[in-house]
């Protein structure tokens, strides 16, 4: 059974930012602790969409270079958007509405109810998948406690099995 993570804006723009913040460099320690479990990571097209064209805006163009090497690197597998996602996000969408819990404007494309659609289509019920993100309140809508808070679970990650690697990361 495949362990799937699939993440957001927040922790793809880490993944791909540049080795001078604690932060990223602590995520991407978690990333390379995730491949060797054997972890499939999955960023959305969606996702890449909202950050590739912030890393154009601020023309960032070494974290460009760096997005596109991970996928170059078959370490992490941009998921292309299917008719059968946009489908359930159109399902999401109105239902959210429904119960009034929606996450954006009723005009508004709602990138987080895409990316939540996204990932329910790719990752199977016999799969055990999450979902890494800094908006697990908007996410957890969706797709309810598969949403994984980034700092949390890379902290948790950290106390643990990084911290049984190197006794003075505990």
């Amino acid at each position: 059974m495949a362990r799937i993570l699939v993440f957001d804006s927040d922790p793809a723009g880490l993944a791909c930012h540049g080795k001078g913040n604690p932060e990223a460099n602590e995520f991407r320690a978690w990333m390379h602790g995730q491949w060797g479990a054997g972890s499939i990571l999955v960023i959305p097209a969606i996702v890449d969409y909202e950050l590739r064209r912030s890393l154009i805006l601020a023309e960032a163009w070494d974290g460009l270079v760096r997005l596109d090497a991970l996928y170059a690197s078959n370490r992490v597998r941009c998921l292309s958007i299917s008719d059968a996602a946009m489908r359930t996000a159109a399902r999401l969408w109105a239902d959210a509405r429904r119960r009034g819990q929606q996450t954006a404007h009723d005009h508004a494309l709602d990138a987080d109810v895409i990316f939540s659609a996204q990932a329910i289509e790719f990752c199977s019920d016999l799969d055990e998948w999450q979902i890494i993100t800094e908006n697990v309140g908007h996410i957890s809508r969706y797709v309810g406690d598969r949403a994984r808070s980034r700092r949390s679970v890379v902290g948790d990650w950290f106390k643990s099995e990084r911290g049984l690697l190197d006794p003075e990361l505990g």
